[in-house]
């Protein structure tokens, strides 16, 4: 008999043709172990449904944890996640825990495996799904002067599906507004080239996931002519 669980059923019959069964527990024959914990480590992450939500910007680390076993025999962890993936080699049977840190993930929504593959031929899987927070980049400067140089306030952005932006001059009044992604403010007010100096910024990025709670960042901007 091959290594695994097996389940089952006791039947009895009697001598006047009559019969009875009860279904046995499942059991365990051979040596063979299971996956118990999948766990994506990041300090920033949070949870949207079933999905983990994880910041780009913070550590990422992947952790597996699986059944020690009394077995001196050899097995292996893969992970899979996308178009990347990691193995550990071997480890013994009493090992309890393997895991990989920092690493780089697509920033993308995706689901990571992680196998398991024992000496006896068999494998187990636990998977997770994972999404990622906004992240924005605001530079310090631009330089509207038709150069193709610095001629928009170019807003760096990452798994975003809204980007607010409002942009007022020192009184307080504003000058620019979008919710594009791809939109910047070319330096005009009303058509007119804007005065040199400095502007503030306020700008709100949101996915799917930021349930309601955007990546915000203020800034003050300098014109540059």
């Amino acid at each position: 008999m091959d290594s695994g669980n097996y389940s089952g059923y006791l039947i009895t019959s009697s001598s006047e043709g009559c019969t009875d069964s009860v279904a046995l527990p499942s059991m365990r024959v051979g040596y063979t172990r299971r996956i118990d914990s999948l766990v994506i480590a990041n300090d920033g992450s949070g949870y949207s449904g079933m999905v983990q939500v994880l910041n780009s910007d913070e550590i990422i680390g992947i952790n597996v944890y699986y059944e020690s076993v009394n077995s001196n025999s050899l097995d292996s962890i893969f992970i899979s996640a996308g178009s990347q993936s990691w193995s550990n080699g071997a480890i013994t049977g009493s090992h309890l825990m393997t895991g990989w840190g920092p690493v780089v993930l697509n920033p993308e929504p995706q689901t990571i495996c992680a196998y398991l593959y024992t000496a006896d031929g068999c494998v187990d899987s636990l998977c997770r799904q994972i999404a990622f927070y906004p992240t924005i980049a605001v530079p310090n400067f631009f330089t509207p002067n038709g150069d193709m140089i610095n001629d928009v306030l170019e807003i760096q952005s990452t798994n975003t599906d809204r980007l607010l932006q409002r942009i007022y001059n020192r009184w307080g009044q504003l000058v620019f507004e979008t919710e594009q992604p791809d939109l910047f403010w070319d330096g005009n007010v009303n058509g007119k080239p804007a005065a040199a100096g400095v502007y503030f910024l306020e700008v709100e990025a949101s996915n799917l996931y930021t349930s309601g709670r955007p990546i915000m960042q203020r800034k003050a901007i300098h014109l540059i002519k």
